[in-house]
C-alpha cells in the first residue's frame, strides 16, 4: 500500500484537451523566447554601439547572456527536481521579463551587459526546464510527437535570431520618446514583454503544480538542506570559466589566441574545477548533476550526441552566413533566402521523426539516418569553393538541416525516457547544458579556422604589414563567434579584406 501511494505521488498529473494545448504554448513560447534571445542581439550592435558607445565592451552584451544562462542550466535542472518544476519556471520566466525590460531601458553599455546578464540567469532556468515539464505533461509514448514541435522551435530560434535581431534594429517602429530612429534596437529586448506575459499568464493557468520525489515526506527545510550547494557553486564555477576560455580562444586571430596565458588559465581552471567537482557529486545526498546517469548506455550516448549536434548546429549556422556573403558575394536578403529552407527543413524533420517514432516506438533507426544526413550535408558544405552556386549552397545546407532535425528529436525523447521521473528535471538539464557547451565549442573551434584561413589568405596576397594593419584594425573583431557573425559591423573594412583574400577584388 505504501509503495502505491509513493508511485501515485511520484506519476505527474497528465493533462488533456485545451489544458494540454494551452501549457504546450506556453512553454513553446517560453522556450521561443529565451532560445532567441541567445543570437538576436548580435546584429543589433552596431547600432547598439553607436548609441550607447563602450565598443571595447562589444561582445560582452552577448557573452554575459551565454554565461548566466549555461551556468544556471543544471541547477535549475536539479532544484526542480526538489522544489517542484512549475514555481521555478514561472520565477525564470520573470526574471528573463525583468532583464529584457531592464535591457530595453538601458542608458549605458555597461547597464546592458549586467542586464543581459539578469536576463541570461532567467532564461537558463526555461530552457533546462520546458523539455523536462514536456516530459511531466505527457506518458512516453507521446513525447515523441510533442518534443518534435518544441525542439524545432529551439533549433529555428537558434538560426534565425540574427535575422530577426536585424531588422528590428533597421526597421522596428519609432515610439515617441521611448524609441527613437536611432534607438530602434530597444525593440530587440521590448518585443519580448508582451509575448513573454502571455508566456507567463499560460504557465500560471495550465502548468499543473506538483514535483515527482523518491521521498515524498520531505518538505520544507528538510528540502533546503539537501540542496548540493557545492555542486552547485563549483559547477558554476567550472562553467564560467570553460566558457570564457572558449570565448577568448575563438575570437582570437587563429591559433596563435589559444597558446596565450589567459585562454590556457582559464581552460586549466576549468579542468580542476571539473575535477573537484566529480569528486564533489560522488559524495553528495542530492548531486546537482547525478552521475549514476551516466552508468546508463543509453542516457549517456544521447548527453554526447547533444553535445556533438549543437557543436555542428551553431558553427554551421553562424559563419555559412559569412561564406555566403564574404566568399560567394551573395546579398544579405540571398543569404537569408538560402538559410531559411535550413530552419525550415530542422522543423518539419523534427516533427516527422516524432511522429515516427511514437508510430514506430523505435528512435535508433531514426538517430542513424538524421546522423548520416547530417555528415553528409556537413561534407558538402567543405567543399563549397569561391565557385559554388548559391543553389548547390541550399541544397547542402538543407539535407545537414534534415539530418539536425531529426537527431534533435531523438536527443530529447530518448534522454527523458532513459532519466527515472525523480531525476528527470537534472537528467534533461545535463543534456541540454552539454548541448550548450557543444554550441560553444562549435563556434568557438569554426571561428578559430575562419580566422586562421582568413589571415593567411591574407598573407599570400597582401604585404605583411597590410596584414597587420587589418588583423589589428578588427578584422578578427567581425569574425568574434560571440558576436554571432555581424556582418554591418566594421563591413567595408571586413568586405575588401575577404574580398582580397579570396580573389574577388572589387
Amino acid at each position: 500500500m505504501e509503495a502505491m501511494e509513493t508511485a501515485m505521488r511520484e506519476e505527474p498529473r497528465r493533462l488533456t484537451g485545451t489544458a494540454l494545448r494551452g501549457a504546450m504554448l506556453a512553454l513553446m513560447l517560453t522556450l521561443l523566447l529565451e532560445a532567441l534571445d541567445q543570437t538576436i542581439v548580435g546584429t543589433a550592435m552596431p547600432r547598439i554601439i553607436g548609441q550607447l558607445h563602450g565598443l571595447d565592451r562589444y561582445s560582452w552584451a552577448v557573452t554575459a547572456y551565454l554565461l548566466a544562462g549555461t551556468t544556471l542550466i543544471p541547477i535549475a535542472g536539479k532544484l526542480s527536481d526538489q522544489i517542484g518544476r512549475k514555481r521555478f519556471l514561472l520565477a525564470g520566466t520573470f526574471v528573463f521579463l525583468c532583464g529584457s525590460l531592464l535591457c530595453g531601458l538601458a542608458q549605458t553599455i555597461d547597464q546592458l551587459i549586467i542586464f543581459r546578464a539578469l536576463q541570461g540567469a532567467g532564461a537558463g532556468t526555461g530552457i533546462a526546464l520546458v523539455f523536462t515539464a514536456v516530459g511531466d505533461l505527457v506518458p512516453p509514448v507521446e513525447r515523441g510527437k510533442w518534443l518534435g514541435i518544441v525542439s524545432s522551435v529551439y533549433a529555428i530560434s537558434a538560426v534565425s535570431g540574427p535575422t530577426v535581431g536585424g531588422w528590428l534594429a533597421d526597421h522596428g517602429p519609432v515610439f515617441g520618446p521611448l524609441i527613437t530612429d536611432t534607438g530602434r534596437w530597444r525593440w530587440v529586448f521590448s518585443i519580448n514583454i508582451p509575448l513573454g506575459l502571455v508566456a507567463l499568464a499560460g504557465l500560471a493557468a495550465y502548468l499543473p503544480s506538483g514535483r515527482p520525489t523518491r521521498e515524498p515526506a520531505l518538505s520544507g527545510w528538510a528540502v533546503v538542506r539537501r540542496i548540493d550547494v557545492a555542486g552547485a557553486l563549483l559547477a558554476a564555477a567550472a562553467t564560467l570559466s570553460l566558457l570564457l576560455g572558449l570565448t577568448w580562444g575563438g575570437a582570437g586571430a587563429g591559433l596563435t589566441a589559444w597558446g596565450s596565458w589567459r585562454v590556457i588559465g582559464a581552460l586549466v581552471g576549468a579542468a580542476l574545477l571539473y575535477g573537484a567537482l566529480l569528486v564533489a557529486e560522488r559524495r553528495a545526498v542530492e548531486p546537482v548533476i547525478p552521475l549514476d546517469l551516466f552508468h546508463g548506455r543509453v542516457f549517456a550516448a544521447n548527453a554526447a550526441l547533444s553535445l556533438l549536434l549543437n557543436m555542428a548546429l551553431l558553427g554551421m549556422a553562424f559563419y555559412v552566413p559569412l561564406f555566403l556573403q564574404g566568399v560567394l558575394g551573395a546579398s544579405a536578403t540571398q543569404a537569408g533566402a538560402t538559410m531559411t529552407p535550413f530552419s525550415v527543413s530542422i522543423a518539419a524533420a523534427g516533427f516527422l521523426a516524432g511522429l515516427a517514432g511514437t508510430v514506430l516506438g523505435r528512435y535508433q533507426g531514426i538517430a542513424l539516418l538524421g546522423a548520416a544526413l547530417m555528415t553528409l550535408g556537413l561534407f558538402l558544405l567543405t567543399r563549397m569553393t569561391p565557385e559554388t552556386a548559391l543553389s548547390t549552397a541550399l541544397l547542402d545546407v538543407t539535407i545537414a538541416g534534415v539530418g539536425m532535425g531529426a537527431l534533435f528529436n531523438v536527443v530529447g525523447v530518448v534522454a527523458l525516457n532513459a532519466t527515472p521521473p525523480a531525476q528527470m528535471g537534472a537528467g534533461a538539464a545535463v543534456v541540454r547544458y552539454l548541448g550548450q557547451i557543444g554550441g560553444t565549442i562549435g563556434v568557438a573551434l569554426v571561428a578559430t579556422v575562419v580566422n586562421s584561413s582568413l589571415v593567411d589568405a591574407l598573407g599570400r596576397r597582401l604585404p605583411l604589414a597590410a596584414v597587420r594593419r587589418l588583423t589589428a584594425d578588427g578584422v578578427t573583431v567581425t569574425l568574434n563567434p560571440q558576436v554571432l557573425v555581424n556582418p554591418t559591423y566594421r563591413a567595408s573594412l571586413t568586405q575588401r579584406a575577404i574580398a582580397t583574400a579570396t580573389g574577388r577584388v572589387p
